[in-house]
């Protein structure tokens, strides 16, 4: 058999194709799936009232490992967010934000405390975990919706303490769950009584956002003003109402504050009386408490003994 040369034309050999351009395959995410997209931020379970709050939903395919699907490189996806708050104190408002990037923002501004059933949904199916149990927390104290509880009118009597509750609420009139509100509160007596008297009142937590002030027992009778403030990031502000009018009242009558004032001729610490035979004889007496304060109601029980030689009879 005759040997040829094969010409190197017949072998194999690579070809370039189109003028030495180099191709380069893009394979692109499918559609979204639903099961395999996910959302991603603390939002999702945790959030607090009155304060601005964002997560993020990435819209995949059903392509990926796993349960999570492969990115999509484009907007477009009909996403959708609903919250609904299981006491049925509100729904949530949401804004949701086209990234252009397969990923979507989502913002709320929660108002009611409480907790949230979260649904995050795409082409009108859950995505993966969905839906989510979200907790709002109440928002910062907020003294103009603070109130003292059942404090239409608040009076005492000398010489003991005043019990008063404060409740702390936020911005969005939730009770706060938490302590630690810087509470100042002093009574402070008006002007006009001649008094100068100011009792600092102390604040105690107790619990769910309640406080219970104690004010220091007043020794002078009269109007005061209760003065009860919160002290917050915006700084010292008045509670609800504030200040408040306290009317203290005397206290028992004592026999060592109480006088004749009328009647007898004083002298000293003495009280002399002159009468003449066959007729009635009268004197005032003043009742004061331990403080020395002049009591305006009656109700006390006096008991008058003359002494001498003739049997009296006292009325």
């Amino acid at each position: 058999v005759s040997m040829e040369k094969i010409p190197s034309s017949n072998l194999y050999h690579q070809l370039t194709v189109g003028n030495n351009t180099m191709h380069h395959p893009v394979i692109a995410p499918s559609h979204a799936y639903p099961p395999q997209s996910v959302a991603v931020g603390d939002a999702l379970r945790h959030a607090i009232s009155g304060i601005d709050t964002h997560f993020l939903v990435e819209s995949r395919d059903e392509f990926g490992n796993g349960v999570v699907g492969n990115l999509l490189l484009h907007g477009g996806t009909r996403v959708e967010v609903g919250g609904f708050h299981y006491q049925d104190e509100g729904n949530l408002q949401t804004t949701i934000l086209d990234n252009n990037n397969g990923t979507y923002t989502v913002t709320f501004n929660p108002g009611s405390a409480g907790i949230y059933f979260l649904s995050v949904l795409i082409d009108g199916s859950d995505i993966n975990e969905s839906p989510f149990l979200l907790r709002v927390e109440p928002g910062e104290t907020d003294p103009s919706n603070s109130i003292l509880l059942g404090e239409e009118t608040i009076e005492g009597v000398t010489g003991r303490e005043i019990q008063l509750d404060l409740q702390a609420i936020d911005a969005n009139r939730n009770k706060r769950h938490k302590g630690g509100d810087g509470i100042l509160a002093a009574m402070v007596a008006l002007s006009g009584e001649g008094l100068e008297e100011i009792l600092n009142c102390k604040p105690e937590y107790a619990t769910e956002g309640l406080y219970s002030v104690s004010c220091p027992a007043a020794s002078h009778a009269g109007s005061y003003l209760l003065h009860v403030d919160i002290v917050t990031s915006s700084g010292r502000n008045p509670i609800k109402s504030s200040p408040f009018q306290v009317t203290i009242y005397p206290g028992h009558a004592t026999p060592e504050n109480t006088d004749i004032t009328s009647g007898g001729s004083i002298s000293g610490n003495t009280v002399k009386f002159t009468s003449k035979a066959g007729l009635y004889e009268s004197f005032l007496v003043s009742t004061k408490d331990l403080f020395g304060n002049a009591l305006n109601i009656g109700g006390n029980h006096f008991v008058a003994r003359v002494r001498g030689d003739t049997n009296i009879e006292s009325s």
